[in-house]
C-alpha cells in the first residue's frame, strides 16, 4: 500500500458503498475507525468537538449506519481499515508539522490550479488545505484534457499581477525523474508526498523557510524511531545499529511512512510492555516557555551548557547519594530559563520538567501539573482525584509530594527546574533532598536573586549568567530577523546591525525584542534606529521613570516602548486585553479568559501579534482538556506593560478598563462547567494576582471588590478548599458591599459563609450568617433569589443541631419544608429532598434507640426524588443524592441499633448506586461515611477484622482529606478502639485512644455526648485489662459525669444512684462490679448492642 502517495490511497478511499466521500468526510472515518475518543479526534482535526460531531453525524446520515461498529464492517468490506488508519497518522504528522507555518507571517500568494479532467479531485483538495498553511491559496479548474499518462500532470498559474517574478510551475509525475528547472518540476511515480509538497512550495513561494518544517519532521522521526526501538529491543529480534543504518540510508520523508507503517504492524507489541518492564519511562518530556520564539531561534551558550554539566558530573562524583543542584542567576532577560530549557533538552534519556516556583502556591500548583503528567494508569489517576479534595492545605502538599516521590523514583533520572525563584526560604520544603525519597535526579533554579548565591552551599552550585559576547548577539539578532546567519547578510545590512546592537542591552531578551520588531513590522533597520534615537523616545519623562521603577537599562526601556506602541496601534480591543493579560498571574493565563473580554477574532489577532513579537508562549496543560489553551507572558515584560498602562493612561480610562476586566473574569467563572475544580485552582491564581498589583485605593470601586473578593472566596471553597481563606476573602467582599445595595446577590455571600462555618464545626458564626440572610430578606424587603430563603432556614437547623438545640433546630427545618411545599423546580425539589432526610437523621442522633420514626423522613426523601412527576432531575444529580440518602438511611438504621438492616437497606444500597452511576465521579466524603457504616456493622456482627480494617481505611483517607483532627472521625475513632480491644491489640488501642481524646467531637448533640460515654467505657475495660487501676478510676469519674448528662437528656430512669456508683470503687475489690454497672447503664440505651464485657482486673 502507498501510504505515503494519497494520490493512490484517496482514491481507493474515495468512495464507500458507492457513494462519494468529502475529504473531511474520510478524515472523520479515519479518526472513528482508528478508536479514538471525540476530544482527541477534533484535536487531531483542529477543529471544534461540536463541528466534529455534526461531520460524523451527516457521514452517518450518508451511509445510513448507526453505530461505529457498522462503519467498521463498512469500511471493511469496501475498502481497507488499514488505508483509513494510515490516514490518521498522516493527519498527526500534518498537524504537528504546520503548526510552525502559524507563527510564520508569509506574503499571500495565489494560483490557478489546472488539472486533467480525470485527475483525483480529493488529492487536490488535500493539497489546496495544506497550501493554505503557507498563505497559498490555490483555485482548482479541471481545464487539461484528460490525459494518457498515468501519472499526475497539473500546472500552477499565478493570478497576482503585481508581482510578475512568480512564473507558471508545471508538475509532473512519470515513471522516470525529470531534471528540474524554474518552471517544471519533475516527480518519480514512487516520490514521497512531502518530499514533493516541500519541492513544490519552495518553487512557489521562495520565503518560506523549509529548512525548520524538515526538522520538525526529523524530530517527529526520531521521537517515533526511539519508541519503535523501546518496543522491538526486548524480543531482540532487530539489531538496532542494523536498524539504524537502514534508517540513515533512506531518504527523511520516506522514513516517517516506514516508521508509521512499522508502527502500525507492531501496535499490539505495545500491550506486551509489562511483561518486559515494569516501570514507565518518560523522555524529555519538558514544559517549558521559551520567551525568543521557535526552537530554532534560540542561541544555544555552548559554554554556559557545558558548565552546567561539569558542575552537575562533579557533584555526582564527590556525593553520589545527594540530588546534585544548579543555580542558574542573572538580571530579567539574560536567558536563564532559556539555557536551562537548553540543557533540558539535552537529556535525551532523563524525564524533564519547568515549574513555576515564583512562590510557594505557585509552585505547588506546578506540582499538581506534574503529578498529573505523572499519572500514566487509571489508578495513579484516581489517587490525584482524591489528592485533590483534600481540604487541609498542608495534608495536601505532604501528599502530593509523596506520590510525586514516589512515581518520580520510577523513572530512571529525572531533571526539574525551578524557574523563577524569589524566595528559597519560602519554598524550601517543597524542594527535593534526599535521594531515597526522591530517586535519581538533578535540579536547576533560575532566579534573578543574587543573595541566593550566599544561600547555596558550594560554588560549582552557582552559575552566573551575563550578558552575550559580540558573535552571539549578532547570530541572534539575524537568525530572528532574517533567518540567517549574519555573515550570510549584504554587507550594508551588516553595518545597520552593528550600529543597532551598540545601542541595546546584550541580553537575548533585549536581542530578540528588537529582532521580532524588524522582522514583523515594516519598519527597516535605519528607522527603528532612528525611533531609539529619537529624543521623545529616549530621554522622555515616561523612560527615566521606568528605568528608576524597574531598575532596567535605559536602552531596554526604549526598546519595549516602542514595540508595546507597535501592538497596540493593531486594533483597538488590544488596550483592554494588555491592560488584562498585565494584571493576572503570568503562567497558565486561560485563553476564553481572555476571549471573555472581547471577541474571539481580536483575541486570536492579539495573541498572534505578541507571539512574532515573542512576549508570550501558547500551550495546554496536561491535566485540562487539550481544547483549552493557556497563554504564558515573561514575567520581566508584563511588570512592564502593566507599570507603561498605569502611567500612560488617565484615571478615567484606568477605571473603565478595570471594572471591563472584573467583568470578564465574572463571566468567564460563570461560564465553567460545573465550576471545574481544576480551573478554579487556576483562577485563583489569577485573582490573587488581580487583586495584589491592583491597589484597593487605584482603580477598582466597591462593587468590583465585592466581586472580586467574593469570587476569591469561591475559587478557596469550591477549588482548593481552603476554608479559612475563603471565609477570610467572603468577609472582606462583606466589607465591600455598599450599604445601601444590599440584594439577593449579597444574600449569597452570607449564605455561603454560613456554609462554610457549618463545614468547620463553627454553628455560632453560621447561625449568625444565616440569619443575616434572613435579616436582609425580611428588613428590606428584598426578593430572594430561588430557594434563598430556604437554604439560609437550612442552614439554620443543621447549626443549632450542633449545638444540641434540638427545638430550634426542628423549627427552622419544619419552617423551610413549609416554604418548598409550593416550590416547583428541580433544585428546589433537591433541597426539600435534603432538608426531609437530614431532619430524619436529626431525629436519630437526638433520640437515639427510642427514635423510630426518624426512618420514615428518610425514606420520604428517597420517594420523593424518585416519583418527581414532572420536576426530573439529571441523573448524575439523582445518583448523587439518592446516594446520600441511603447512607443517611444506613446511619439512621445505626442510631436505633438495628445493624442488620442499616447494611442491607441502606449501605449496600448505596454501594449500588456508587458502583453503577458515580464511580467516574465520586463523592469522596460519601464514600467515608459509607466505609463508617459498613465498619460499624461489621462490628456489631462480630465480624472484628473486617470492621477493624474497614474503619482503619475510612479514617486513613478521611484524615487525608479533612485533617487528623476533623470532629468527624471521633465517632469511628472510637469504635476503632472498641475493635482493637476485642481482638486484644491493647497497645495499639491505648495509642488510638490518647489520640482520640486530644481531638473530641466539638459538636453537641445526644449521639456525640453517647459517643463520648462509649469512649470513657472502652477506655475503663483497656485499663482494666492491663491492670492500670488508676486510669480506670479516672476515666470512671468521666463516665459517671456524662452519663448522667445523657440519661438525662434521653428522659431515662438511672438505674443506680450516683453515689453508690461512685462507692463501687471505693470498696476493695469492687472495681470490676463497677464496670458491670456501667456496661448496664449502656446497655439501658441500646438493649439490641452486646458493649465490651470487662474482665476481672488484674492485681
Amino acid at each position: 500500500m502507498h501510504t505515503l502517495q494519497p494520490q493512490k490511497y484517496l482514491q481507493k478511499i474515495g468512495t464507500l458503498k458507492n457513494i462519494k466521500l468529502t475529504l473531511r468526510e474520510i478524515d472523520v472515518i479515519s479518526c472513528v475507525i482508528s478508536g479514538r475518543i471525540t476530544k482527541t479526534m477534533s484535536c487531531i482535526l483542529g477543529i471544534e468537538k461540536s463541528t466534529y460531531e455534526t461531520h460524523y453525524a451527516n457521514v452517518k446520515k450518508k451511509l445510513q449506519i448507526n453505530t461505529k461498529e457498522h462503519l467498521i464492517r463498512l469500511t471493511e468490506r469496501y475498502a481497507s481499515t488499514l488505508i483509513y488508519k494510515n490516514h490518521v497518522s498522516l493527519l498527526k504528522i500534518e498537524k504537528n508539522i504546520f503548526e510552525y507555518a502559524q507563527e510564520q507571517t508569509l506574503e499571500r500568494r495565489s494560483f490557478i490550479l489546472q488539472v486533467s479532467q480525470n485527475s483525483t479531485q480529493l488529492f487536490f483538495d488535500l493539497l489546496k488545505r495544506h497550501m493554505k498553511f503557507f498563505n497559498i491559496c490555490i483555485q482548482i479548474k479541471q481545464v487539461m484534457p484528460r490525459s494518457t499518462n498515468t501519472g499526475l500532470e497539473f500546472i500552477f498559474i499565478p493570478t497576482d499581477s503585481d508581482n510578475k517574478n512568480i512564473k507558471a510551475l508545471h508538475v509532473h509525475f512519470q515513471n522516470e525523474g525529470g531534471n528540474k528547472s524554474e518552471k517544471k518540476l519533475y516527480f518519480k511515480h514512487d516520490t514521497e508526498y512531502f518530499d514533493f509538497f516541500i519541492t513544490t512550495i519552495e518553487k512557489l513561494n521562495p520565503d518560506i523557510n523549509t529548512f525548520y518544517i524538515k526538522k520538525k519532521i526529523r524530530n517527529i522521526l526520531s521521537k517515533q524511531s526511539e519508541g519503535l526501538l523501546r518496543i522491538q529491543e526486548p524480543a531482540r529480534s532487530i539489531s538496532a545499529n542494523h536498524f539504524q543504518k537502514s534508517m540513515n540510508d533512506m531518504p527523511v520523508f520516506k522514513k516517517i511512512w516506514i516508521l508509521i507503517g512499522a508502527i502500525t504492524s507492531v501496535s499490539s507489541l505495545t500491550l506486551l510492555i509489562p511483561s518486559f518492564s515494569t516501570q514507565t519511562i518518560i523522555h524529555n518530556n519538558l514544559r517549558s516557555m521559551h520567551m525568543l520564539g521557535s526552537n530554532e531561534n534560540i542561541l544555544k551558550r555552548d559554554d554556559i551548557l557545558s558548565s552546567i554539566e561539569a558542575a552537575f558530573l562533579n557533584q555526582t562524583t564527590e556525593n553520589p547519594h545527594s540530588i546534585s543542584y544548579i543555580t542558574l542567576s542573572g538580571i530579567a532577560g539574560s536567558g536563564k530559563t532559556t539555557v536551562a530549557t537548553n540543557y533540558a533538552e539535552q537529556q535525551t534519556k532523563k524525564f524533564t520538567w519547568e515549574l513555576n516556583a515564583q512562590s510557594f502556591r505557585a509552585l505547588r500548583q506546578s506540582y499538581l501539573q506534574l503529578a498529573y503528567s505523572l499519572a500514566n494508569t487509571h489508578k495513579k489517576k484516581a489517587q490525584i482525584t482524591f489528592l485533590e479534595k483534600i481540604k487541609d492545605p498542608d495534608v495536601f502538599s505532604e501528599q502530593l509530594l509523596r506520590f510525586i516521590q514516589t512515581n518520580l523514583k520510577e523513572q530512571k533520572n529525572w531533571l526539574l527546574i525551578f524557574d523563577n525563584v524569589t524566595n528559597l526560604q519560602e519554598i524550601e520544603k517543597l524542594l527535593p533532598r534526599e535521594k531515597n525519597l526522591w530517586g535519581h535526579g538533578s535540579v536547576i533554579i533560575t532566579t534573578t536573586n543574587d543573595n541566593l548565591e550566599n544561600i547555596t552551599r558550594k560554588q560549582n552550585q552557582y552559575i552566573k549568567i551575563g550578558a552575550l559576547h559580540e558573535g552571539q548577539t549578532k547570530d541572534l539578532f539575524c537568525s530572528i530577523a532574517y533567518k540567517a546567519s549574519y555573515k550570510y547578510i549584504p554587507r550594508t545590512t551588516q553595518q545597520y546591525v552593528d550600529t543597532l546592537l551598540q545601542k541595546i542591552p546584550s541580553f537575548p531578551l533585549d536581542i530578540s525584542l528588537a529582532a521580532h520588531y524588524i522582522r514583523h513590522t515594516n519598519s527597516t533597520l535605519l528607522e527603528y534606529i532612528n525611533k531609539l534615537n529619537d529624543k521623545s523616545c529616549s530621554a522622555n519623562d515616561l523612560n527615566t521613570f521606568f528605568q528608576q521603577e524597574l531598575n532596567i537599562p535605559l536602552a531596554r526601556s526604549s526598546l519595549l516602548l516602542v514595540t508595546i506602541d507597535s501592538i497596540l496601534s493593531v486594533d483597538k480591543d488590544f488596550q483592554q486585553l494588555l491592560y488584562v493579560l498585565s494584571r493576572l498571574n503570568f503562567k497558565n493565563i486561560p485563553k476564553k479568559l481572555l476571549q471573555s473580554h472581547c471577541n474571539e477574532d481580536s483575541v486570536n489577532a492579539f495573541i498572534l501579534t505578541l507571539k512574532k513579537h515573542s512576549f508570550i508562549t501558547e500551550t495546554h496543560l496536561p491535566y485540562v482538556n487539550n481544547n483549552e489553551r493557556f497563554i504564558s507572558i515573561h514575567p520581566f515584560i508584563q511588570n512592564y506593560c502593566r507599570t507603561y498602562l498605569n502611567k500612560t493612561l488617565n484615571k478615567n480610562l484606568q477605571n473603565t478598563l478595570a471594572h471591563s476586566a472584573v467583568d470578564g473574569v465574572l463571566n468567564y467563572e460563570k461560564s465553567l462547567e460545573n465550576n471545574h475544580h481544576k480551573m478554579l485552582n487556576i483562577l485563583n491564581e489569577h485573582i490573587e494576582s488581580f487583586l495584589k498589583v491592583s491597589p484597593e485605593t487605584s482603580s477598582f470601586n466597591h462593587s468590583d471588590l465585592y466581586h472580586l473578593y467574593a469570587l476569591l472566596g469561591k475559587t478557596y471553597y469550591l477549588g482548593s478548599r481552603e476554608l479559612l481563606d475563603a471565609k477570610k476573602a467572603f468577609k472582606i467582599a462583606l466589607f465591600h458591599v455598599p450599604s445601601n445595595k444590599l440584594d439577593t446577590t449579597d444574600i449569597g455571600l452570607y449564605l455561603s459563609l454560613a456554609h462554610i462555618c457549618n463545614d468547620m464545626i463553627d454553628p455560632k458564626s453560621a447561625i449568625h450568617y444565616a440569619q443575616k440572610a434572613l435579616d436582609v430578606l425580611n428588613t428590606n424587603n428584598a426578593k430572594p433569589a430561588h430557594i434563598q430563603y430556604e437554604w439560609a432556614l437550612f442552614e439554620k437547623g443543621i447549626a443549632h443541631v450542633l449545638l444540641g438545640n434540638t427545638s430550634d433546630a426542628e423549627e427552622s427545618l419544619q419552617l423551610a419544608l413549609d416554604k418548598l411545599e409550593i416550590a416547583n423546580t428541580p433544585s428546589a425539589l433537591k433541597l426539600k429532598s435534603q432538608i426531609t432526610a437530614y431532619r430524619g437523621w436529626m431525629h436519630a442522633v437526638t433520640n437515639l434507640s427510642t427514635e423510630d420514626s426518624a426512618i420514615n423522613d428518610v425514606n420520604a426523601a428517597l420517594e420523593m426524588i424518585t416519583n418527581s412527576g414532572t420536576l426530573r432531575l439529571d441523573i448524575k444529580t439523582m445518583a448523587k443524592l439518592r446516594a446520600y440518602h441511603y447512607v443517611t438511611k444506613g446511619d439512621i438504621l445505626c442510631k436505633q441499633g438495628k445493624f442488620k438492616e442499616a447494611l442491607s437497606l441502606g449501605f449496600a444500597k448505596a454501594q449500588e448506586v456508587i458502583a453503577t452511576n458515580l464511580s467516574e465521579s465520586p463523592d469522596f466524603i460519601l464514600n467515608i461515611h459509607l466505609q463508617i457504616g459498613i465498619g460499624e456493622c461489621m462490628l456489631r456482627a462480630d465480624d472484628f477484622k473486617k470492621a477493624k480494617n474497614t474503619l482503619q481505611d475510612a479514617i486513613n483517607q478521611g484524615e487525608l482529606l479533612l485533617g487528623n483532627n476533623s470532629p468527624f472521625l471521633y465517632a469511628p475513632k472510637v469504635l476503632l478502639i472498641e475493635t482493637l480491644i476485642r481482638l486484644k491489640k491493647l497497645d495499639s488501642a491505648e495509642e488510638l485512644l490518647k489520640n482520640t481524646q486530644e481531638h473530641a467531637a466539638t459538636d453537641n448533640t445526644i449521639y456525640a455526648q453517647f459517643i463520648e460515654c462509649l469512649l470513657y467505657y472502652n477506655a475503663m475495660v483497656l485499663y482494666g485489662r492491663k491492670g492500670n487501676k488508676i486510669m480506670v478510676h479516672q476515666y470512671f469519674t468521666f463516665f459517671s459525669q456524662k452519663i448522667g448528662l445523657l440519661y438525662e437528656n434521653l428522659k431515662l430512669l438511672p438505674i443506680e444512684k450516683k453515689e453508690d456508683l461512685n462507692n463501687f470503687l471505693t470498696i476493695k475489690k469492687m472495681d470490676t462490679h463497677a464496670l458491670f454497672i456501667c456496661q448496664k447503664l449502656l446497655q439501658n440505651i441500646y438493649t439490641n448492642i452486646k458493649f465490651i464485657a470487662p474482665s476481672r482486673m488484674k492485681a
